[in-house]
């Protein structure tokens, strides 16, 4: 049994780390699976025994272990977890990664602000295109500083790892080609998919000439395109001829509030806002969609004009104190009926799972608080901490996508009956299914039927707990054999 309790854990990608020691490689992994049994603890919470922890720090400072190592052996267990589906979404963006004062000064970080020390991480990542979509893990990892925000010294150590990007956009056209080098063997179609960061016409026109498909959210309703004429004319004036959908359909949108909502919102007690309702909410949205021909606007390298596909997502009643939902979205995917256009919709609407990923590894696995005092510590550990936060997302979606499958798919036998034990009220089959295992596991977490289904956070904290106990009841030897 791994220390994390799950089966088929991204973490045990690192099993196929190339340290060029096998005893590197096994440290790795014990790493990693410590860890990921209880990530939001701190390292010497983690590791008890000094001795282990000792080994911990002198991993992840030791020259001779690079992050690109433990990168590529989680970009290879992701890939072989993308040959189980048709569609991938490969999820592309930019998070910050701010480390605050801690009384001293970590080595070869920028400085973000007064007190917070840090640096800049571009990732793509691969998820399933389903009405839930899998994570399945990272194709590539981009990790950079801004040269104003840094030393000589400190851009000579990021300049070596090539984390000083002459022109910082084209780490968009970076990512799109390292996932498609990542697939290349790989039977399924690909199509990656930006937030309007990633709006780019040099961009769309490199993924167009690699044969690439794309769904990227337009960054400005004056782009200037060309009319049927040949003519200058701003984008939005060719929405407004564009082809209207019938249907109305209710989705759940990111939420952002207005500023007097903001204001209404500091004045409502907490207990009568659920906690969900300030990041997402439900409402009722249209679309209408066209083909249109963009401007190269005298761009160099860039030999013509580009002809994609548009749809524009709006909704009509705007609840009060919220922005209206407003998505232009591009793509090279085929539209010829409004089920087609919708699909666009929906594919755009997975990208929240990439927000989901820097939130579950910075918080989930607590990656922003770890004292370690150098860049290289951190780069190595970030590679296991996101490994970490797949694995978070990963029990939820195995819930919601494979809820009628054995329980044991997902975590050990020993796991599944310390969850009977500790959950004597709940019903369980003769042979226990994904859902009712994660369902006891969510409620030992606090988790409330009225609240919805259980999110990652609550089930990676019941998890947790019966993993406390199964390793406790372990200790003592109390625990029924399973044989």
């Amino acid at each position: 049994m791994t220390k994390s309790g799950l089966r088929n854990s991204t973490t045990k990608d690192f099993e196929n780390g190339r340290l060029g020691d096998k005893r590197l490689t096994k440290r790795l992994l014990h790493i990693a699976t410590t860890m990921a049994a209880n990530p939001s603890a701190s390292l010497p919470q983690i590791f008890i025994e000094k001795q282990d922890l000792d080994n911990t720090y002198s991993f992840l400072s030791n020259d001779g272990v690079e992050e690109s190592a433990l990168w590529d052996a989680h970009r290879e267990g992701t890939v072989k977890r993308c040959k189980d589906y048709k569609e991938i979404l490969v999820i592309h963006d930019t998070t910050e990664f701010a480390f605050d004062d801690f009384g001293f000064e970590r080595q070869y970080l920028s400085q973000i602000s007064t007190n917070r020390q840090g640096f800049y991480g571009h990732f793509s990542i691969a998820v399933s295109n389903e009405i839930n979509p899998m994570p399945l893990g990272t194709l590539n990892a981009i990790h950079f500083v801004h040269k104003e925000q840094v030393g000589e010294e400190t851009a000579e150590w990021w300049n070596e790892r090539g984390g000083l990007l002459e022109n910082e956009h084209d780490r968009w056209l970076q990512g799109c080609r390292s996932a498609d080098r990542a697939l290349q063997g790989v039977e399924c179609q690909i199509i990656h998919l930006c937030d309007r960061e990633g709006d780019s016409y040099e961009l769309m026109g490199s993924l167009i000439e690699d044969r690439q498909q794309f769904v990227i959210r337009c960054s400005s309703r004056d782009r200037r395109c060309r009319d049927q004429k040949r003519k200058i004319v701003s984008l939005e004036s060719l929405l407004l001829e564009a082809q209207h959908g019938v249907e109305t359909r209710e989705i759940l949108v990111p939420s952002t509030k207005t500023k007097a909502g903001i204001k209404k919102a500091k004045n409502t007690p907490l207990i009568e806002v659920r906690k969900e309702s300030l990041h997402r909410r439900l409402t009722n949205v249209q679309i209408r969609w066209r083909s249109v021909t963009m401007d190269r606007q005298r761009l160099k390298n860039v030999p013509r004009d580009l002809t994609v596909n548009v749809v524009e997502v709006f909704e009509h009643v705007v609840p009060e104190g919220f922005e209206a939902v407003s998505w232009i979205l591009l793509t090279t995917l085929p539209i010829n009926t409004e089920e087609d256009a919708w699909k666009i919709v929906d594919i755009y609407r997975h990208r929240w799972m990439i927000e989901e990923f820097f939130k579950a590894t910075k918080t989930g696995a607590s990656y922003e608080k770890r004292q370690i005092t150098t860049a290289h510590g951190l780069l190595n550990i970030l590679a296991i901490s996101a490994a970490i936060a797949a694995d978070l997302l990963l029990m939820r979606a195995c819930d919601r996508n494979h809820p009628h499958r054995e329980a044991t798919w997902i975590a050990d036998a020993d796991f599944v009956t310390m969850v009977k034990i500790l959950t004597p009220q709940k019903q369980f089959s003769k042979i226990p299914t994904v859902h009712e295992v994660l369902d006891a596991v969510a409620r030992y977490g606090g988790h409330r039927k009225s609240n919805g289904p259980p999110g990652w956070q609550i089930l990676y904290r019941g998890f947790v707990k019966i993993l406390h106990a199964l390793q406790v009841a372990r200790l003592f030897g109390h625990f029924p054999s399973t044989a």
